[in-house]
């Protein structure tokens, strides 16, 4: 489904055929055309109930007294269930409404779901939503013990997940702690410093140390920065909240820090004080 025509969430009921669907499916089964007309009703299609009388006369014209029972029966289970796709309907639109502001994070790369919202739960890795309201609220509960500012546990969790995708991508060696050092002792970096190009290169050299450091957009009220540890290698995440350069380098050697001093901690950094 190409992207312009999918629609934010699918309401699962233009999926079920209605009794009136159905009805006319048999007609065109059995080569009627003109069944509306004999009938006598207009846009068969799309009625959702019919009359005992109707289902007489369409076993009469289709001559199978069998077909009034079971477009009965067809009939009950939909309107049975009706209700619960329409809660569920309901549901996933006010679910999409929280959700949707990841959009951006997700790249293009999630357009297989038959919805939007399918595709952001392809994004999060997850089956429900109830699983990215968990994991988002587990997040940033560790967040807030850490750092004593209000957080968007929505965004946090995409940011985080944004910068797993990119980090599984990178294909790291084992992480070298020694060759990292060395790299920071010798203080290359320091005729660079407002060189933002040389910046943007530094993921490529960290890689060489077994270090995925990744660049992902910030959302409102997330981090400037964060490490977390996966498969003993660290995951350096850098945001542009500030979009200034010097922030961004502060932010990265306070990440640094903790890669060389907490190993296999997990640290999100709410605020960072410069002038420390």
């Amino acid at each position: 489904m190409a992207a312009l025509e999918k629609i934010p969430v699918l309401n699962p009921l233009t999926l079920r055929n209605t009794v009136g669907g159905e009805l006319a499916d048999i007609f065109e089964a059995r080569g009627i055309k003109n069944f509306e007309e004999l009938i006598g009703i207009k846009d068969l299609r799309s009625k959702e109930q019919l009359s005992n009388k109707a289902l007489r006369k369409a076993a009469e014209i289709l001559d199978d007294s069998n077909v009034c029972e079971y477009l009965a029966d067809f009939q009950k289970e939909y309107l049975e269930e009706k209700p619960r796709y329409v809660a569920n309907y309901n549901q996933a639109k006010k679910t999409y409404t929280k959700l949707k502001k990841v959009l951006p994070l997700l790249r293009g790369e999630f357009m297989e779901g038959y919805d939007i919202l399918d595709d952001i739960l392809d994004f999060f890795g997850v089956n429900s939503d109830t699983e990215i309201f968990e994991t988002s609220e587990k997040q940033a509960a560790l967040f807030r013990s850490q750092n004593k500012i209000e957080v968007d546990s929505i965004n946090l969790h995409a940011w985080l997940r944004r910068g797993e995708l990119d980090f599984n991508a990178l294909n790291l060696p084992d992480y070298n702690g020694a060759e990292l050092m060395n790299w920071i002792e010798s203080r290359e970096w320091m005729a660079h410093i407002e060189d933002v190009e040389y910046f943007k290169s530094l993921p490529s050299i960290f890689s060489r140390f077994g270090v995925g450091l990744v660049f992902v957009p910030s959302l409102p009220k997330t981090v400037y920065g964060a490490i977390r540890w996966i498969e003993n290698k660290p995951l350096i995440q850098i945001s542009d909240r500030g979009h200034d350069l010097i922030s961004c380098w502060f932010t990265l050697f306070h990440e640094l820090g903790h890669a060389i001093k907490h190993k296999n901690v997990e640290i999100y950094e709410g605020e960072i004080n410069e002038s420390k």
